[in-house]
C-alpha cells in the first residue's frame, strides 16, 4: 500500500481534474490509496479506473470515497472489474 499512498497520497494538493487509470491492475490495495486521496481531493472532475483487479472490498472503499468527494462529476462504471465480481 506504501507505493500507491505514494502515487495517490498527494491528491489533496493537486490540480489534476481528469485521472485516466483504467488497466493500471492496483486491485484493492491501489484503490484504498485511492479512496484515501479522492477523500481530501478538489480537482478531480473526471475518474476512469475500469480493469484494476477490483473486488468487492475495493468497490465498497470507492462507495465510501464517493459519499465524501464533492467535485468528482464524471466517473463510468467499472465494467470489467464488476464483471469479475458478479
Amino acid at each position: 500500500v506504501k507505493g500507491w499512498r505514494g502515487v495517490f497520497g498527494d491528491l489533496k494538493h493537486s490540480r489534476v481534474s481528469r485521472m485516466v487509470l483504467n488497466g493500471c491492475m492496483f486491485g484493492d490495495l491501489g484503490m484504498k490509496a485511492l479512496c484515501e486521496g479522492l477523500r481530501e481531493n478538489v480537482s478531480i472532475v473526471e475518474l476512469e479506473i475500469d480493469g484494476n483487479g477490483i473486488t468487492l472490498n475495493g468497490l465498497l472503499d470507492l462507495r465510501a470515497a464517493l459519499r465524501v468527494c464533492r467535485t468528482l462529476q464524471y466517473m463510468p462504471l467499472p465494467h470489467q472489474d464488476f464483471a469479475r465480481i458478479l
